[in-house]
């Protein structure tokens, strides 16, 4: 192995003796070549203004509204092509892919993100250290993307026969939410993932969900703590029985064969209780307030009568509402006619002389008579004294 060395150095030693020209040659192709390229590589510029761009932000955040869009110095070594250059030829990019929280928080600008946007130039022609960004640190203020949605659970309303879902409540009625927008808009309503089904109720049912029982695909509930969300379906007969007190009664008609109305009746009591039933709905729309019944003597003689509640004319009451009972039951009326004066007369005769033979002479003996005029053809006194 020896001799091949010895051979190899000879040869050498004869090419340097016999070929020197041809090495100087290489020798100053090669210089030229590297001197070229260390030229090229050589260059260092400072950019004081390089914009910050964030990328990486989860999209249920979004940046401040009083965020401003910082700018750094970065110096830069390169090729000679970096003497022809500005600031706004490069971007300094930021990653908040570890932001969690809206807050202000401190992030760390990276070499790495350090990129021309210029053609003919790549990161891999450019060199930057870390100590190269000026300043290396900002401050980033982010806030979350959210929409206050509206809870409206899906449920299919199969009670058993002969009921209604009268009412239905849900707390809480609605739930903040934060994402991308165009997650919040597809979730402007919030639903249950799977529809509560109702098959035979006859009782009032309430479903109680958590968050992950929702649909809200992606986003984020910023509500705290989470909320629980409580559905309640009110399931009640279809027909309702309501009390209706105090309800006012209404004269209406003449006295038959006279001129005389409501001033000539005595009604007994003026307001009655009434308990009606009828379509939920319905019995439901009554306004208490409203409600009258109403008394038509135009079919009623003079004197007293009973007459039952039931048979009085509802105002204000829906025709398919019906009064099932009333309290009391029957009103007493007492209608004045003109046959009555006589007898008037004759029931205070009758006192004045018993008053007489029996010796206790008051006085005076004074008796109020209401007349109506209407009642009667010939004037009499509306008030009248005997004395012994």
């Amino acid at each position: 192995m020896r001799p091949a060395f010895r051979r190899y150095i000879r040869s050498i030693h004869h090419t340097l003796h016999e070929d020197w020209g041809l090495i100087l040659v290489a020798l100053l192709v090669a210089t030229v070549f590297w001197w070229e390229v260390d030229e090229n590589r050589n260059v260092s510029r400072y950019f004081p203004d390089v914009e910050v761009r964030f990328s990486n932000l989860d999209p249920a955040m979004v940046l401040a509204r009083d965020q401003k869009i910082p700018k750094v110095g970065v110096r830069v070594s390169g090729p000679r092509l970096l003497q022809d250059l500005d600031g706004v030829d490069f971007v300094m990019r930021a990653d908040l892919s570890d932001i969690r929280d809206a807050t202000a928080h401190e992030i760390v600008l990276n070499p790495k993100g350090f990129s021309p946007i210029v053609p003919g130039l790549s990161s891999d022609d450019i060199r930057v250290r870390q100590g190269d960004i000026i300043p290396s640190r900002i401050e980033v203020i982010t806030e979350w993307n959210s929409r206050v949605a509206r809870v409206v659970p899906r449920y299919s309303p199969k009670p058993a026969l002969g009921y209604v879902i009268s009412a239905t409540w849900v707390a809480p009625a609605t739930i903040t939410l934060a994402g991308s927008d165009a997650e919040l808009a597809r979730h402007a309503i919030v639903r249950n993932k799977n529809e509560l089904v109702l098959d035979g109720e006859t009782e009032t049912k309430e479903q109680v969900w958590t968050v992950e029982d929702l649909d809200i695909g992606n986003l984020k509930v910023l509500d705290t703590p989470k909320p629980v969300i409580r559905f309640k379906i009110f399931v009640e007969p279809f027909f309702r029985k309501r009390l209706v007190s105090d309800v006012p009664i209404r004269v209406a008609g003449k006295i038959p064969g006279t001129t005389a109305t409501a001033g000539s009746v005595s009604v007994e009591p003026t307001n009655v209780d009434i308990l009606i039933q009828g379509a939920r709905l319905k019995v439901n729309s009554v306004a208490p307030d409203s409600v009258a019944l109403e008394l038509d003597i135009s079919r009623l003689p003079p004197g007293e009568h009973k007459v039952p509640v039931v048979h009085l004319n509802p105002i204000n009451l829906p025709s398919d509402v019906q009064i099932i009972e009333a309290t009391p039951t029957a009103l007493t009326v007492w209608i004045q006619g003109p046959h009555e004066l006589e007898t008037v007369f004759q029931e205070l005769w009758k006192g004045v002389r018993e008053s007489y033979l029996s010796g206790n002479l008051p006085e005076a003996v004074t008796r109020t008579l209401s007349v109506t005029p209407a009642n009667v053809t010939t004037p009499v006194p509306t008030q009248m004294e005997v004395k012994p």
